[in-house]
């Protein structure tokens, strides 16, 4: 589908505003202005039933409120509800939904409406297990299970009025996202690394059992180890071996290019060997 000639100029002018005055934001100070003409769009947006792009455009609001914590809270606040309800909207495993549910969990939202970091967190676990959830739903239908459960993937929009998967053959960075007025990439986490994240690792062991063939780099195979370590008490010694070893193998190569959206984080070889690793 073709990027909608009104919907683009309507983002190249919320991008517009998103960076607009800089000056006011050094001094601290709201730009009320340009806050409201972004609430406008995401108004109209909106009313044409695209609540993930109203959503989106809210849920960058408050960078211009700046300076008035009580008018962050306010925006943040309106933020959250327009995305929980793009994310609630039936059905709930359409990418368009999906969209919502992950850029809900991701940002400052909740710290800027005043929660405690222990409610944040336990909120963050509840969203991720419900992301999960939908994917293995979505999955199915995707064309491309294993990016959906353990891969990772990108949904993309061009601002087409829709959300678009796409599986490039490494794990996604869930960490980043790309946007401009030309459309937004937003990684995704897979099901399998979800449930890792929320302690369900029954359900994460189902999703090994079910799709080997998706784990194929050292990250998604540690993990796999581990998460039958966690399971199976009586080798979980053998299990943890085999992921710190396998964690331990994920060193960075200089010689092989990283492909365009492709990262590479020494967490696995820094943190996670040592701590699946025996003692010395």
């Amino acid at each position: 589908m073709p990027p909608d000639p009104v919907l683009r100029t309507e983002a190249l002018r919320l991008f517009e505003l998103l960076h607009s005055s800089p000056v006011l934001r050094a001094k601290g100070e709201p730009n009320h202005d340009a806050l409201g003409a972004v609430q406008e769009i995401a108004t109209v947006w909106r009313s044409r039933g695209l609540l993930s792009y109203a959503g989106f455009a809210l849920s960058r609001a408050p960078d211009l409120a700046w300076g008035d914590g009580e008018l962050v809270r306010r925006v943040s606040q309106e933020a959250i509800d327009q995305l929980g309800e793009a994310a609630n909207e039936e059905p709930r495993n359409s990418w368009d939904a999906i969209a919502s549910l992950v850029m809900l969990r991701r940002g400052l939202l909740f710290e800027y409406v005043g929660m405690e970091r222990t409610e944040i967190r336990a909120l963050n676990r509840r969203l991720g297990e419900e992301l999960a959830e939908r994917l293995m739903s979505a999955a199915v239908t995707s064309g491309d299970e294993d990016g959906v459960l353990v891969r990772g993937f990108n949904l993309v929009t061009e601002f087409d009025g829709r959300w678009t998967p796409q599986f490039p053959p490494f794990e996604t960075s869930p960490g980043a996202m790309f946007l401009g007025p030309d459309g937004i990439v937003l990684p995704v986490s897979s099901a399998f690394r979800l449930l890792v994240d929320g302690g369900d690792y029954y359900a994460a062991r189902q999703i090994a059992e079910a799709k080997p063939s998706g784990f194929t780099t050292f990250s998604s195979q540690g993990w796999r180890a581990a998460t039958a370590g966690f399971l199976d008490v009586a080798h979980a010694a053998e299990h943890f071996d085999e992921a710190a070893a396998t964690f331990a193998e994920d060193v960075h190569d200089e010689d092989r290019p990283l492909a365009p959206g492709e990262g590479w984080s020494s967490i696995n070889v820094d943190l996670w060997a040592p701590y699946f690793g025996r003692p010395a």
